[in-house]
C-alpha cells in the first residue's frame, strides 16, 4: 500500500508539475523533389512590407516543430535510467587526504634526516679544523711510514721550522721507531729544491766502505765475518749538511725533537715486531738483548719501548755536532770496538 501511495503521489506531482520541460526532437524539412520557386524581385517597399508581415516571425519554426516533454519527476527519471542512484556515507576526500598526509610525513622525515646529517658533518669538520691536528700546511707536508714520525715532522713545521728541519727530525725519528730499516749507522740521499732561487740541490750521504776493506776479503769471508758488511755511516754528516744549507731552527732544537721520542718511548710497530720475531740474531750482543729482548722474546706490537741510550747519543750530537760522531770521541771508539768483534776493518 505504501508503494502504491508513493507511486500515485509521484504521478500526481508529475501531472500537476508547474514546470513543463520541452525538447526539440525534429525540425521540419523542405521537400527535396520539388525545387523551391524562385522568389520574384521585390522593391524597397515590398521588402519592408514582407518584413512587417506577422507570418515571417523568426520563431515561427518552433511552433511547427514536434515537441516532447522531458521527465519532471523522480519516477520518470528512474524509468529512463537503468542504473539506480545509491546512497553512501563514505567521504570521497578522506582517502586522498590520508594519502597526501602520508606523503608529507615521509618528505618531512627525509628532509629532517638530511639536515641532521649535514649539520653533524659540518660540526665535525669545524671541530677538526680548530681542534684537530693540522694535515695541510702552506709551508709543506710530511709523509713517512710511521705515524709517530709524521706527527713529529708536522710539529716541527708548526714551530716555524723549514721543510728540511722537518725532514731531519722525521729521519732521525725513523731511526728510533724503525731501527731495522734506518738509523744513525746508515745513510741516504736528500733532494732539496729552493723555490726562491729555483734551484735543486742533491745531497748524497750513502754509506761508504772502510778504507782497509779489500774486495777479495769481502767475497771470501762475509758469511763468517758479518762485520765486513758494515760501512762508514753517512747519516749524521748528510743531515747536518742539509740543515746547514736550508735549516731554520737551531740544530740542537731539531735533534731535541727526536731525542724526546727515544726518551719518552714509542709503541712498537707491527713491522718492527715482525722483523725481530722472524730473524732473531743468533749471536746477538748483550746490549741488543737488553734493548730489544728484555723479557727473552721480541716485544709485541703496541707495547711501549724506550731508548734512553739513543736519546743520550742524540743529545751529544745536538750539542757537539757531527764531530762527536766521526772525530774519534767516545762514541766513535765505542762503535769501532763493537763492529771489530765481528770482523769489521774499521780503523
Amino acid at each position: 500500500m505504501a508503494a502504491e501511495n508513493e507511486a500515485s503521489q509521484e504521478s500526481a506531482l508529475g501531472a500537476y508539475s508547474p514546470v513543463d520541460y520541452m525538447s526539440i526532437t525534429s525540425f521540419p524539412r523542405l521537400p527535396e523533389d520539388e525545387p523551391a520557386p524562385a522568389a520574384p524581385l521585390r522593391g524597397r517597399k515590398d521588402e519592408d512590407a514582407f518584413l512587417g508581415d506577422p507570418d515571417t516571425d523568426p520563431d515561427s519554426f518552433l511552433k511547427s516543430a514536434r515537441l516532447q516533454r522531458l521527465p519532471s519527476t523522480s519516477s520518470e527519471m528512474g524509468s529512463q535510467d537503468g542504473s539506480p542512484l545509491r546512497e553512501t556515507r563514505k567521504d570521497p576526500f578522506s582517502a586522498a587526504a590520508a594519502e597526501c598526509s602520508c606523503r608529507q610525513d615521509g618528505l618531512t622525515v627525509i628532509v629532517t634526516a638530511c639536515l641532521t646529517f649535514a649539520t653533524g658533518v659540518t660540526v665535525a669538520l669545524v671541530m677538526q679544523i680548530y681542534f684537530g691536528d693540522p694535515q695541510i700546511f702552506h709551508q709543506g707536508a710530511v709523509v713517512t711510514d710511521a705515524a709517530h714520525c709524521t706527527s713529529l715532522g708536522i710539529e716541527v713545521l708548526s714551530k716555524q721550522g723549514s721543510s728540511v728541519d722537518a725532514a731531519v727530525a722525521a729521519a732521525l725519528c725513523l731511526g728510533i721507531v724503525a731501527p731495522h730499516s734506518s738509523g744513525l749507522g746508515g745513510g741516504g740521499v736528500m733532494l732539496v729544491h729552493d723555490i726562491r732561487r729555483n734551484e735543486s740541490h742533491l745531497i748524497d750521504f750513502r754509506e761508504s766502505a772502510p778504507g782497509a776493506l779489500r774486495e777479495e776479503a769481502l767475497q771470501r769471508s762475509w758469511e763468517t765475518k758479518p762485520g765486513l758488511l758494515v760501512g762508514v755511516p753517512g747519516m749524521v754528516k748528510g743531515l747536518h749538511e742539509a740543515h746547514q744549507l736550508y735549516g731554520r731552527l737551531p740544530w740542537s732544537q731539531v735533534l731535541a725533537f727526536a731525542a724526546a721520542v727515544a726518551q719518552d718511548g714509542f709503541n712498537v710497530t707491527h713491522d718492527l715486531a715482525r722483523a725481530l720475531a722472524e730473524q732473531p740474531p743468533p749471536n746477538a750482543s748483550e746490549r741488543f738483548r737488553e734493548t730489544f729482548l728484555p723479557l727473552g722474546h721480541p716485544p709485541l706490537p703496541g707495547s711501549l719501548l724506550r731508548r734512553p741510550d739513543l736519546a743520550a747519543v742524540l743529545d751529544v750530537l745536538g750539542t757537539s755536532g757531527p764531530a762527536a760522531f766521526y772525530a774519534g770521541g767516545n762514541l766513535t771508539l765505542e762503535m769501532v770496538a763493537e763492529v771489530s768483534t765481528w770482523g769489521a776493518p774499521l780503523p
